[in-house]
């Protein structure tokens, strides 16, 4: 998982090559379920992925995109007008470093060179597409759920 940032969004890069049927699930609490099955290059056997990230802030889930290619799942994950501005000091809740979590340095642009840095090299979101087309309800297990009090 790569991701980077501007002042406005969050991008986040998810490499699972031959991915079929992804699952995709961003709740405006910023948190992001992914799964999919997919064979590896060295085998035909399938292996299922599954990968939860808890935002450090709240997320804009209506308003992010995605698009899934054949190597990667590549999102654009808008940030909260109370969360855009400064850049976050890290992608997750959590700050214990998540070995699996590393800086996307392709995309990344430091904070006070953002501007120019968007304005020289455009991205290109015409290829996204709205997170809702991959993603199901039932994907998160409702009695897993931790916002059940007990």
């Amino acid at each position: 998982t790569y991701w980077a940032q501007r002042k406005d969004r969050v991008f986040l890069t998810l490499e699972c090559p031959n991915a079929e049927h992804p699952k995709v699930h961003l709740t405006d609490d910023g948190v992001l379920t992914f799964s999919a099955n997919a064979k590896s290059d060295s085998t035909e056997a399938d292996h299922h992925y599954e990968l939860k990230l808890e935002l450090l802030h709240p997320i804009n889930a209506k308003d992010s995109q995605i698009h899934v290619g054949p190597r990667r799942v590549t999102m654009v994950i808008a940030k909260t007008e109370e969360n855009a501005g400064p850049h976050w000091p890290r992608l997750l809740r959590s700050a214990q470093k998540n070995p699996h979590v590393k800086t996307d340095f392709d995309k990344w642009v430091d904070e006070d060179e953002e501007d120019e840095a968007d304005r020289a090299d455009a991205f290109d979101m015409s290829s996204l597409e709205s997170m809702s087309k991959y993603r199901e309800d039932d994907f998160v297990d409702p009695a897993d759920s931790d916002d059940d009090e007990d």
